[in-house]
């Protein structure tokens, strides 16, 4: 582009200026966007934000287009010790809503490393983290040493001259500690996790990993060229032995890279090989069509070392945008940009999808075009009077506020209507021969937001495909969502829209973030001493979670119930309450591998034909919460392979000891299913089903391959193990061909 082209585009009265004020320092103190569009039509914004500085030059507080502002603090170092974030509402575990700037803290040791941080949580549900007295205007500020401490020991020596510190030790907030162990070279080798399970590496002389020691047993080995460039990873898993040599040989995956460093060849685990080639086209457009040159690069699929036929093009202008793409299925998609390097079309097949953009750069409408034409014949001709041809732009338009978060996606057509003759014109009483309408259709929705960007509210108005929704969200001092509002349509069997339906939720968080109520209430007088989020113990939705130090689920607490009358046919009379406590325990992998059930003491309610189940005279919370105890039964047990696939599952009866489902699986090197052996129990008589999966993959029949996609799968049953008593099944899988395989059909024949 010459620079007399240059200049017309920024020399015109549709461009629209940025520019920063600075001080006498030289510090950028504000910046300033000009004629802004948020939304079609809306009036013009000018975005201001702003920075301020202390004496030392360092950034005490930022201000956004919307005048929220952060604040920092530092210590005689300089070293930032607080974080003050906007004013935003607050939900605290007892209900009481706060307007508060959520703060964290950093702490440092002598020498200036950072070993310590605060989360801006409140620890204490009565509060004494934050003042009472914050207003929307000005939130309240974080008592100091409050909240959350994450705690870390570092390696000495290092963390110094601008080098990252080296962490020996963290010790999370709930008390969990993970530890860390480094050679003399500063590199990792070996992670103990909060729970005692041991991670080790091995480097070479380089300090690249050559081999991974996981918990579960599995042990990764990886190699590299001269140039640091992984090129081979294997396992002790998948092996297979040499009757020659007496050895076990690994199943290895290769990478092979060109001179500039980009992957041109890669054998996955079973043997599949893709490659890519790479070649310079002159004649790629780059941005506003002028012409650049860029890459093409053609990735084609084998199965093993037989080429399948599949091959995927794709070019890229000089920038690295996508200008084409030529997929598995010979669909052709290009693409066009503006001088601004914005995607304004996608066009596949010749069906297009654009795209334009506010001057913010955000997307300000999504449409495709169509149209239809029809003849006009009145009732009192013969013959036609002309045609009117409709075009129809049919999209979504989207509105943004001041920080460029979505605030509505409205769907509209679009319709633009030519009449071909004056006659049409007069019969149809338009002014011209061109008319224009808008209607709404598909989405209506909008969003709001606080201070820190966390969706508040969003609703949809609601058309005739999609009735009318809304949910409000509040949350923690860290971000957690604290309390949902939402309003759902009832929907019959038909579709039809019969009532709205308000759900109410509360939830719970540990120190470490995690969800421990789900989908709770509270227990008392929002706001008050003593009142916190339980679960609703008449709800068989919510649900009580409890972890272990690493972060795993050992236990979720639940509700059932049962109804009691006065005999067959009568109405309930009461209804009795049962806590359950399923109980997880995992594998050295971190894999689920059982299951127990403990079924607590019940409680009993009345119960009302017109109003349903009262709340039991005494409520709910802990007492009754059943620990694991010797009498709790086995519900299920899993097992898996070294790379942690499961092969095996049993599923026991309310008993604990008769099988009630029982599976085993096996997997290829590819870690494609190939077959299922599945037992389940039903009444007195036990089904069983042996299915294998076809992946049409050989070397004579590589163009069939699906690159992993079942193409068929057999099932052999059986009823108490005779085959004749249970017929046999074939389901047929066929695929179209995209970016990859897209299930075409599915053909199940059921004998």
């Amino acid at each position: 582009m010459s620079f007399a082209s240059a200049y017309a585009l920024i020399s015109q009265n549709d461009v629209n200026a940025n520019y920063t004020q600075y001080d006498a320092r030289n510090l950028a103190v504000q910046t300033v966007e000009e004629g802004r569009q948020l939304s079609d039509g809306g009036i013009l914004q000018t975005l201001t934000s702003g920075r301020s500085y202390n004496a030392f030059g360092e950034v005490t507080s930022e201000t956004n287009a919307l005048g929220a502002t952060v604040n920092y603090r530092y210590n005689n170092a300089g070293k930032m010790t607080r974080t003050e974030n906007p004013t935003v509402l607050a939900v605290l575990e007892n209900g009481a809503e706060l307007w508060i700037r959520p703060a964290q803290d950093y702490y440092y040791d002598a020498s200036g490393r950072m070993v310590a941080m605060r989360d801006a949580n409140v620890t204490d549900p009565n509060a004494v983290n934050y003042a009472a007295n914050g207003t929307q205007t000005l939130g309240a500020s974080k008592a100091y040493g409050t909240g959350n401490l994450t705690r870390m020991t570092l390696l000495a020596g290092t963390g110094y001259g601008g080098s990252e510190a080296v962490v020996l030790q963290e010790i999370h907030a709930d008390g969990g500690v993970k530890n860390y162990g480094y050679d003399v070279h500063g590199d990792k080798r070996k992670i103990t996790d909060e729970i005692g399970r041991v991670s080790t590496m091995i480097y070479d002389k380089q300090g690249r990993v050559t081999q991974n020691n996981q918990a579960g047993g599995l042990i990764n080995y990886y190699a590299y060229d001269g140039l640091g460039q992984q090129i081979k990873h294997w396992n002790n898993f998948l092996t297979t032995y040499n009757f020659v040599t007496g050895t076990l040989v690994p199943d290895v995956e290769t990478t092979d890279y060109d001179t500039q460093g980009r992957i041109i060849s890669q054998r996955s685990f079973g043997g599949d090989l893709t490659t890519t080639s790479y070649t310079w086209d002159s004649s790629i457009a780059a941005v506003g069509g002028i012409v650049t040159g860029g890459w093409s690069q053609v990735t084609s699929y084998y199965y093993g070392s037989v080429a399948t036929g599949r091959t995927l093009t794709e070019k890229t202008d000089v920038y690295g945008r996508a200008t084409y793409k030529n997929d598995l299925g010979s669909n052709i998609t290009t693409y066009a940009y503006d001088i601004a390097g914005r995607m304004t079309a996608a066009t596949t097949n010749g069906r297009a999808t654009k795209y334009t953009y506010f001057n913010t750069g955000q997307l300000a409408r999504i449409y495709k075009l169509s149209s239809s034409s029809e003849t006009v014949i009145p009732a009192q001709y013969a013959q036609p009077i002309g045609t009117i041809t409709h075009n129809y732009n049919t999209g979504v338009d989207y509105a943004y506020d001041k920080l460029g978060q979505r605030l509505s996606e409205v769907g509209s057509k679009i319709t633009t209507s030519f009449a071909s003759t004056a006659t049409v014109v007069a019969f149809r009483g338009w002014s011209s021969n061109t008319q224009t309408s808008t209607t709404q259709e598909g989405k209506n929705q909008s969003a709001s937001y606080d201070a820190l960007g966390r969706l508040t509210n969003w609703a949809e108005v609601g058309t005739t495909n999609a009735p009318a929704a809304s949910i409000a969200y509040q949350y923690d001092a860290v971000g957690n969502i604290r309390h949902t509002t939402s309003t759902n349509p009832v929907l019959s069997a038909k579709g039809a829209v019969t009532s709205n339906k308000t759900e109410n939720y509360w939830f719970r968080f540990d120190s470490m973030n995690r969800l421990v109520t789900d989908r709770g209430i509270l227990s008392g007088t929002a706001g008050a001493v003593g009142t916190t989020v339980v679960r609703n113990h008449i709800s068989t939705l919510g649900e009580d979670i409890l972890y272990n130090a690493a972060g795993e689920r050992v236990a979720v607490l639940t509700t059932t119930s049962q109804y009691t009358g006065n005999g067959y046919m009568a109405p309930p009379t009461a209804v009795v309450y049962y806590e359950n406590r399923e109980s997880y325990y995992y594998d050295d992998g971190g894999r689920l591998s059982h299951i127990f059930l403990t079924k607590g003491a019940g409680l009993t309610a009345s119960f009302n034909t017109i109003t349903g189940p009262s709340l039991p005279s005494v409520p709910l919370p802990s007492a009754f919460i059943p620990p694991k105890s010797a009498t709790d039964y086995q519900r299920s047990i899993f097992g898996y392979d070294l790379m942690g696939r499961q092969i095996s599952q049993n599923d026991y009866e309310a008993d604990g000891r008769k099988v009630a489902y029982d599976r085993t699986a096996s997997y290829n090197a590819k870690s494609q299913l190939i077959s299922d052996d599945v037992s389940t129990k039903r009444g007195n008589d036990t089904f069983r089903s042996v299915t294998s999966y076809d992946y049409d993959g050989t070397a004579d029949n590589a163009s069939q391959y699906a690159l992993g996609q079942a193409t068929s799968v057999s099932s052999v049953n059986y009823k108490n193990q005779n085959d004749g008593d249970a017929p046999d099944t074939l389901t047929t899988n066929t695929y179209y061909w995209r970016d990859g395989a897209v299930q075409a059909t599915i053909k199940h024949n059921p004998d």
